[in-house]
């Protein structure tokens, strides 16, 4: 009777064995400490039939000994294992899919003008943008460069977010006819591709600067963000207040990016036109050193004069990037 019960008691516990630790069954601590008892009883009995005095204490210290060392040894095995497979199942399954909670990339913004020739204006929108938002400590804004690669994409947004690692995504339009205005946003929040916010501004070239600066605090209001005075200040800050010279600077930032001889020469030209218009601008000068740096490194002007000019500019300009242009010159004269 009491075999069968042994017999009955093992089936039991090798049938529910699947998935030990992760899966863990009462049975796998109960069931050897049951087979334990049953064997020191019928040990015992077998002491008792073949005449032998039993030995009830000595059997009963010995089983129980073995079921408390088992007890140990299996949760000392699991304390060890479990940990290590909860952080492995962490980092493979869900470490890549964990997005910050503020975190923006603006696209490049789409020209829709009739005659599809404002793509510089698009460009100096989304840099616009781009350079209000990072001035948002609470946002991580992706940079221009990353943003710029999905210019003319065809894929959909969750895609877009999902390389950059990115939840929220600020795409627009411009459209430009003569003096008139109109530049349309809406930003998207990728985890479900569900709208956030979408406006339409519409006014004339004079009023480019308001508009985007009304983008920009759309933005921060519709992800419930609250801007310091300082961060206020910076959104607010106009480089450039003059239209015609802006657009100057925006043509001549179009040539530079490019990277050819004749693209540089006629940056060159649009940034000296917008000086000519303001008389003296940190924006201006700054693009005024870099497209001379760069006219030093592709070989256009590879002389000592261009090293110079590229230099005095940056020492009239305060902008980071004309800082970055020190920068490299200091390595080059080293």
């Amino acid at each position: 009777m009491q075999d069968a019960l042994i017999c009955v008691i093992l089936w039991r516990w090798f049938s529910g064995a699947e998935k030990r630790p992760g899966n863990v069954k009462v049975e796998v601590l109960i069931v050897p400490l049951v087979i334990l008892v049953t064997l020191a009883i019928d040990l015992n009995l077998i002491f008792q039939i073949a005449g032998i005095p039993p030995k009830r204490l000595l059997i009963s210290v010995i089983a129980f000994l073995l079921g408390i060392a088992w007890v140990i040894f299996k949760l000392s095995q699991w304390a060890a294992s479990t940990p290590d497979a909860a952080v492995k199942k962490f980092d493979v399954s869900k470490l890549a899919e964990i997005k910050p909670e503020k975190s923006i990339v603006v696209l490049p913004f789409v020209d829709i003008s009739p005659q599809k020739d404002q793509e510089y204006f698009c460009d100096g929108m989304t840099e616009e943008i781009i350079t209000d938002l990072s001035h948002v400590h609470e946002l991580l804004v992706i940079s221009r460069s990353s943003a710029m690669t999905f210019k003319g994409t065809t894929k959909k947004i969750p895609e877009i977010a999902g390389e950059l690692n990115t939840r929220y995504v600020l795409e627009g339009s411009v459209r430009k006819a003569g003096n008139d205005l109109r530049i349309a946003a809406q930003l998207i929040d990728a985890t479900n591709d569900a709208h956030i916010w979408a406006q339409k501004f519409s006014g004339t070239l004079d009023d480019v600067f308001d508009i985007q600066e009304k983008v920009s605090r759309s933005i921060v209001d519709a992800l419930k963000i609250k801007l310091s005075s300082g961060e206020n200040i910076k959104i607010s800050e106009r480089p450039i207040d003059n239209i015609q010279a802006y657009e100057c600077y925006l043509r001549a930032k179009r040539e530079m990016f490019a990277g050819t001889a004749d693209g540089l020469k006629r940056a060159l030209r649009d940034l000296e036109a917008g000086l000519d218009i303001l008389g003296g601008n940190v924006l201006l000068y700054q693009g005024m050193a870099e497209a001379d740096l760069q006219h030093y490194e592709y070989g256009v002007k590879a002389d000592e004069e261009t090293l110079q000019n590229a230099e005095d500019f940056t020492k009239k300009s305060d902008e980071p990037k004309a800082q970055l242009c020190r920068g490299l010159l200091s390595l080059r004269q080293d």
